[in-house]
């Protein structure tokens, strides 16, 4: 590879814009040299290339933070200014790798509960990734049908009256809903969401505990209604998504398009309320409601199947990590409010996103028997 191949090849893997085959020839090229003593050609370049991108790319306040691991080549060629070095963030990734995959966690799936109206649950199927609320029966979103053994015809027939249902996932769980009006609802982890079979009456009302996105039908004669704890929302037709998790300090919701109004059920009157526009998140917590510019990425991360932390606490990542994983938290000798930002696919295992976090070299993880304990690394 010449000169001009190498700096080419590396400022594409700085811009994020390599693929994974010229990641790999990349490295491999790196590899012929470890444990030589022959000189690598175009080092001196490239060091000259990475003082101009780091002169152009730092700002008083950026930081070198969890980077999703196909990129690791880029982050560390803007970091350090050789290839040794590299080499050192490699063999130490691997050392990670080692130690974490011994316990390795895998990522949750579709897995869901639903309660009818006689008490009875049914364990949706995990091999499905939604359920549908008819006018007269429940079946999956594929068409298919549950099982006999599941349902009994006189709890299908039931379905037809106004009864309440509910639909949880467990830690570890996701599933979708449609709903009898049309309306759907995609559930997050340890979540769940109380709806009626039929919706009679002027108002289209449900109950949330956790988080959810929703796409709801339009019908400006009924408007939609989702409780959670001590916030209301109303709207007639929009996507938004809420996070409504106990363990959370304020309820956050997050409108995609339409119109929204958010709503404080403690006080009287409902005094404080707000609207939201397309690109708007309001936090609501001891009663009052302030609403901000959205990061959507990260707030609908968790619907496209991904971790995104923009400049998060670390303690609000292993909230999200131990509900998807299913895991315990621990923390030792860590300042919960460490602040990291990158991105990964939820479909990873655990090791996969602790691998990351642990990269920046301030923090360490250990797993065992479903526990995660967050160490300050040892120097």
């Amino acid at each position: 590879m010449n000169n001009e191949a190498l700096l080419q090849l590396v400022e594409r893997i700085a811009g994020g814009t390599a693929t994974e085959d010229e990641i790999y020839r990349y490295n491999a090229w790196c590899d012929t040299f470890r444990g030589t003593e022959q000189e690598i050609p175009g080092l001196e370049e490239i060091k000259l290339w990475n003082l101009k991108q780091i002169q152009h790319s730092i700002t008083p306040k950026s930081k070198f933070r969890f980077l999703n691991i196909k990129y690791i080549a880029a982050a560390s060629i803007l970091i350090v200014l050789s290839v040794g070095l590299f080499y050192f963030m490699v063999t130490k990734n691997e050392a990670v790798k080692n130690s974490l995959q011994v316990n390795d966690i895998r990522p949750g799936k579709n897995k869901a509960t639903l309660t009818l109206a006689s008490g009875q649950s049914i364990e949706l199927s995990d091999t499905k990734s939604g359920l549908v609320i008819g006018s007269t029966e429940l079946t999956y979103n594929d068409g298919s049908a549950l099982t006999s053994t599941s349902i009994s015809s006189q709890n299908n027939l039931s379905i037809a009256k106004n009864v309440q249902l509910m639909a949880s996932t467990p830690r570890g769980g996701t599933y979708q809903l449609i709903l009898p009006d049309g309306t759907k609802v995609w559930l997050n982890a340890a979540s769940s969401l109380n709806f009626p079979s039929k919706f009679i009456g002027k108002q289209r009302i449900v109950t949330l505990k956790g988080e959810a996105y929703f796409e709801v039908a339009k019908d400006k004669v009924h408007p939609f209604i989702v409780q959670s704890k001590s916030q209301q929302v109303e709207v007639l037709g929009t996507h938004f998504n809420i996070n409504s998790y106990e363990d959370e300090g304020a309820i956050k919701t997050t409108l995609m398009e339409g119109s929204v109004r958010v709503i404080s059920k403690e006080l009287k009157n409902n005094s404080e309320q707000k609207i939201l526009k397309p690109g708007q998140q309001s936090s609501f917590a001891n009663n009052t409601i302030t609403i901000a510019e959205a990061n959507t990425d990260e707030a609908l991360a968790w619907k496209n199947n991904e971790f995104v932390f923009h400049d998060e606490s670390i303690a609000s990542i292993m909230r999200k990590i131990s509900r998807w994983y299913d895991v315990d938290v621990v923390f030792e000798g860590v300042d919960p409010n460490e602040k990291f930002w990158g991105s990964i696919s939820r479909f990873s295992n655990i090791s996969k996103v602790l691998e990351n976090l642990q990269l920046t070299g301030e923090i360490h993880f250990e797993i065992k028997d479903r526990k995660v304990y967050v160490q300050k690394e040892n120097k």
